[in-house]
């Protein structure tokens, strides 16, 4: 057998993947013992994936005894030998911890390897100046690159920047475009934005209804932007036929989710 005679001459891919066959039974019966001794052997001449896969086997402890210390130990070390998923990994404990410095390092290993996550998460340190100075440029141009790899939470963000050209010229069409796509995704945020733009005519042509339509569409499904905006479009009659009523069923509604602003203007608007 090539592999195993690969293997034996301390080949570490080679290693890896005969490892790899025993944790999973392909092509021999399954032993996590086995598997634990070659995927190790593979691991301490810097394999990536083998010290990945070690670090999970002492995390779930499969065929070794579970071990926290030695799990992290492997993480560590896999990021370090250039697995982009476990230096997105190390990347997020940074972050949760507010060590934007250390994150940034290892988001920028991992974002040059087109880790979409990775790409996304440097975006929003450029975006907020966390670890490195705000530079909207770089963020929209890792947002991008984000979005290219995949990675469909930056729709959203992306759109945004092209609603206040942020890092890139100002695009009503284009923020209506990616507001759309992210509305599609089930993004309800997304739904307010695009009826700002019919309110205000930016990048399409102006009509209130549509802006009412797309309010009390996020409004029905619970997006308290949208209920707190609908009130005021039937206190004032914006697109919609002025109805106190209306406004005060969705005051009550607002109140009933703890909102105390509504709770106050329910009060006055029940006094009139």
């Amino acid at each position: 057998d090539l592999l195993k005679k690969s293997a034996d001459k301390n080949n570490a891919k080679a290693q890896y993947y005969l490892g790899s066959m025993y944790y999973l039974g392909i092509g021999v019966e399954r032993n996590l013992k086995t598997a634990h001794q070659w995927i190790k052997k593979s691991a301490s001449q810097g394999y990536a994936d083998a010290q990945q896969n070690l670090a999970l086997m002492y995390e779930q402890g499969n065929g070794v005894k579970k071990n926290s210390i030695l799990a992290s130990k492997w993480h560590l070390e896999s990021a370090k030998s250039g697995n982009d998923d476990e230096q997105y990994r190390l990347a997020k404990a940074y972050l949760d911890s507010e060590d934007y410095n250390q994150a940034f390092i290892w988001l920028l290993k991992a974002a040059k390897q087109d880790n979409a996550q990775a790409q996304y998460q440097l975006g929003h340190l450029f975006a907020r100046g966390q670890g490195v100075p705000r530079d909207h440029d770089q963020a929209f141009d890792w947002y991008q690159q984000a979005m290219k790899n995949g990675n469909d939470k930056v729709v959203y963000t992306l759109a945004g920047l092209y609603d206040r050209g942020l890092g890139v010229k100002q695009d009503y069409q284009q923020s209506h475009r990616l507001y759309q796509k992210s509305l599609k995704q089930g993004n309800l945020a997304a739904y307010q934005d695009i009826a700002r733009h019919y309110e205000k005519g930016q990048g399409v042509k102006k009509d209130l209804n549509k802006a009412y339509n797309f309010t009390i569409a996020a409004a029905r499904k619970g997006y308290s932007d949208s209920q707190r905006r609908v009130v005021q479009m039937y206190e004032q009659g914006i697109g919609v036929k002025k109805s106190i009523k209306k406004a005060e069923y969705w005051l009550k509604k607002l109140a009933k989710k703890g909102d105390k602003q509504a709770k106050q203007d329910h009060k006055i608007l029940h006094k009139r």
